[in-house]
């Protein structure tokens, strides 16, 4: 198959562009817009041996809208993926109620985060860590690849 030079050109160019886009700023989140609802849940835990078992029932559980997938280059393989709470008082109780704690934040019926409080939030804000497999099966339409550049 014979390719033209003007062809090789733009395949190399874009090429390179791709690589100087994944390098230029590593230091900067990625971010991959997404659209999809997900139950999230908060329960307060406790410590069994090597393992952290949340305690039913829940403080709060929403249906929240996830419109970004965030990726800091700080945390590797992982990925963020905020939203918000909209019974902003109740959740700003709770964290309140759970400063120094540790809760576990369930998606889907799944607890896939158990981070220490170290803050009363008043605006609703939560987030939750993943790994990509985590992130692949809640977000399957979604190629979470492209917050690594590829990787």
């Amino acid at each position: 198959m014979k390719i033209s030079k003007p062809f090789v050109s733009i395949l190399t160019a874009g090429a390179f562009s791709l690589f100087v886009a994944c390098t230029a700023n590593t230091n900067e989140p990625t971010k991959l817009s997404v659209n999809k609802s997900l139950n999230v849940a908060v329960a307060p835990t406790k410590e069994k041996g090597d393992s952290i078992i949340p305690i039913l029932p829940y403080l709060i559980e929403e249906t929240v809208h996830i419109s970004e997938i965030v990726h800091y280059p700080e945390d590797k393989n992982l990925v963020t993926v905020p939203f918000n709470f909209s019974d902003t008082t109740k959740y700003a109780a709770i964290t309140e109620a759970n400063l120094e704690k540790r809760i576990a934040i369930s998606v889907n019926g799944n607890v896939v985060y158990t981070p220490v409080v170290k803050a009363r939030l008043n605006n609703g804000a939560c987030m939750v860590l993943l790994t990509i497999e985590q992130a692949e099966k809640l977000f399957p339409n979604t190629d979470i690849n492209q917050l690594f550049c590829g990787k």
